[in-house]
């Protein structure tokens, strides 16, 4: 969603009976020559998005941005975010360069984990 000029934004999902619904929602602030821009809205299902499995167990899904030449389902995002969902199973390990100019932001959402050059 790009809420621009202005949108609506209303949420009323539907809980799956057998199990709760988590999510995310990650707001980026457009540049100051963006912010009155049309308001659109593109819904992806969790199909759509592509993912990349390694050898060790690794699972990349690449929400957006780009991944081992693997593009993201959303795509046309004026802050060119790189958004990846990450299952590191126990013993393995994930690393990933951030672009210059880019921030990085990690969320753990079950288990453990170290962050940074422990080397």
């Amino acid at each position: 969603m790009t809420s621009g000029s202005g949108i609506l934004h209303e949420e009323m999902p539907k809980t799956p009976k057998e199990s709760m619904m988590e999510g995310f929602q990650l707001w980026i602030n457009l540049p100051a020559k963006l912010k009155m821009t049309a308001p659109r809205y593109r819904g992806v299902r969790s199909s759509e998005i592509p993912e990349v499995q390694r050898d060790d167990g690794v699972i990349v899904r690449i929400v957006a941005g780009e991944f081992e030449g693997v593009k993201g389902a959303v795509t046309e995002i004026y802050a060119d975010p790189e958004y990846l969902d990450v299952f590191i199973p126990v013993g393995s390990s994930f690393e990933q360069s951030v672009k210059r100019g880019h921030t990085a932001f990690a969320y753990l959402f079950e288990g453990k984990g170290i962050f940074g050059d422990f080397s």
